[in-house]
């Protein structure tokens, strides 16, 4: 498992059954090979799931912006998608900076590479950290969450700092998946 893999959380999410809700589906069905996590007193055992919206919805529907194709060529080894938000104020260039070399691609591709640099500083100072804690591994807990900054060509002659987050999570089987977004999205 490389340093990558480690760092945004991947250990975690693999000792996890995959499974992909339905409609209609209860909690104790969905838990039913997981028994030892399924209280007897659980008050959401019997309850159907309602609705469930899956990352491929999302990502057809525009939610979500797939980048994994990209992504792979900077080194990511899981799915990377980013919100429409991020997307269309700041991966599609703003009018009149075209001219000036911008492009879809290019914008993703800094974002992605900030992201990696973001991701390999903090598991240098885990490692760091995880020698001054006695081997407790505490650094590397709540690593799913990253802040990083990207700077964008907004206007010609004005660049713009912008804070992302990334946050690595579950995707519809489980596996791990990474999301880019603005600090105040979910």
């Amino acid at each position: 498992m490389s340093v990558l893999d480690l760092q945004i959380g991947v250990e975690h999410f693999n000792n996890q059954t995959p499974h992909s809700y339905s409609k209609g589906e209860t909690m104790k069905e969905i838990n039913k090979d997981k028994s030892q996590h399924l209280r007897q007193d659980d008050p959401f055992a019997e309850v159907p799931v309602i609705f469930a919206y899956t990352r491929a919805q999302a990502i057809e529907d525009g939610v979500l912006i797939d980048l994994t194709e990209w992504a792979r060529e900077t080194s990511f080894k899981v799915p990377v998608a980013c919100t429409s938000e991020v997307w269309h104020r700041y991966i599609t260039p703003p009018a009149g900076t075209r001219e000036f070399g911008q492009s879809e691609r290019g914008r993703a591709h800094d974002t992605l590479w900030m992201l990696f640099v973001a991701i390999k500083r903090r598991s240098s100072d885990n490692q760091l950290n995880s020698r001054t804690d006695g081997g407790k591994g505490e650094a590397r807990r709540g690593n799913d969450q990253l802040l990083y900054e990207v700077i964008f060509l907004q206007a010609p002659q004005h660049h713009e700092t912008i804070q992302l987050k990334s946050i690595c999570g579950p995707g519809d089987n489980g596996e791990p998946v990474i999301t880019i977004m603005l600090p105040n999205e979910d």
